[in-house]
């Protein structure tokens, strides 16, 4: 069962001083924990501190935990003024340039015994606990937050950062890695760690020999290369100024049919339209050998059709012995990649027009007019 605190210091941990300054209040009551050993704290790639951690539980899971103080070093260096205040069991960040009504922090509010505030408004409740700091002199009582929800709150305030129990908190306001991957035939989507410059030119290789691509970006931690053809099966480079990745290619294959004709009239040629779709989730433009057949479920006939090539398209002879509301069930194969897509459609019969009403008519200037006789 999760034990909370009732008081946690009577002093505050203000950034800049250097020294976190915490007086312990000795009435409050500390969760048990273990000490886990240290981790780095990296801003942009450098290390700023090796904070020890502490596992402790929190809503009844095993969560990691670390001083305060060193929370506040990354945030500090990323523009955001925090101080910790033990009396209040506040964290009041200050960053001006902030929409604290913006900022929707993972799993809303919350409850806790800790108040974290952005501008003056409360953005996050959690649980903390005041321990000994194994990196401070004896009876240097600390207060310990939790990772993972800290994680959070700097995702909500914009700044890029990923928590790792193993290896700890790496806070990004500028790309240090790139990690890329295929997302259709043509298509190379790249993810970087943090935020690229503007004007950055991310390149597509293979041997040496650039690929011609067209970027697309979202934001500023996501680019995709379309190069406008298949590429070929291999292994490519991907650079973004000096950092650089690899990505494996696959030749797109068929892998699945979808069949999209929701209702049938009772026409002879009557088409059923489908899709053939690679392991990208993209259509194929020139399947295999396709092959339909169709039965009548309502009325046990079998219904003759053809496939018409490569277009996608179908054609069955719904001019006798079908009716409106019966059910027709068809099959569209690709014997040449084993795909078989099956589905039921209904028979809607067929639609005449029955009128048509027409707006109101206007000269156009090289046309004439003229009333019916």
């Amino acid at each position: 069962m999760k034990r909370t605190l009732s008081s946690i210091s009577a002093a505050a941990i203000v950034l800049g001083t250097g020294i976190p300054m915490v007086l312990a209040d000795t009435t409050s009551t500390t969760p048990s924990y273990t000490q886990v050993g240290t981790v780095a704290f990296q801003f942009n790639g450098q290390t700023v501190a090796n904070p020890y951690i502490l596992d402790s539980q929190d809503s009844g899971n095993t969560t990691a935990f670390a001083p305060v103080y060193y929370f506040n070093q990354l945030l500090a260096k990323a523009g955001i003024q925090a101080t910790w205040n033990g009396s209040t069991h506040t964290w009041a960040l200050t960053a001006p340039n902030i929409d604290a009504s913006k900022v929707q922090v993972a799993g809303g509010v919350g409850t806790g015994n800790t108040t974290i505030t952005l501008n003056g408004t409360t953005i996050k409740m959690i649980n903390t606990f005041a321990a000994q700091d194994p990196a401070g002199k004896k009876g240097d009582i600390t207060t310990y937050f939790p990772a993972y929800y800290v994680n959070n709150l700097f995702a909500a305030l914009g700044i890029s950062a990923t928590w790792n129990g193993s290896t700890g908190l790496a806070v990004n306001t500028q790309a240090t890695a790139l990690t890329a991957k295929q997302t259709a035939a043509t298509n190379v989507e790249v993810n970087f760690n943090g935020p690229v410059a503007s004007g950055t030119t991310v390149t597509l290789s293979q041997n040496g020999v650039n690929y011609t691509t067209t970027a697309t970006w979202s934001g500023t931690t996501e680019v995709t290369l379309n190069t406008g053809y298949n590429l070929p099966a291999g292994t490519y480079t991907v650079t973004a100024g000096s950092l650089s990745g690899t990505v494996t290619i696959a030749e797109a294959v068929p892998t699945s049919i979808e069949i999209t004709t929701k209702g049938l009239a009772t026409v002879s040629g009557a088409a059923v339209n489908y899709t053939v779709l690679d392991q990208f989730g993209n259509p194929v433009a020139n399947p295999g050998s396709i092959t339909v057949s169709a039965y009548d479920s309502t009325n046990g006939s079998l219904i003759t059709g053809s496939a018409a090539g490569s277009s996608n398209s179908v054609s069955l002879n719904l001019a006798s012995g079908v009716a409106k509301n019966d059910n027709v069930v068809v099959t569209v194969s690709d014997p040449s990649y084993a795909l078989t897509a099956t589905t039921v459609i209904p028979v809607v019969g067929v639609t005449n027009i029955a009128s048509i009403k027409l707006g109101a008519a206007t000269e156009n200037g090289t046309t004439n007019l003229t009333t019916a006789r």
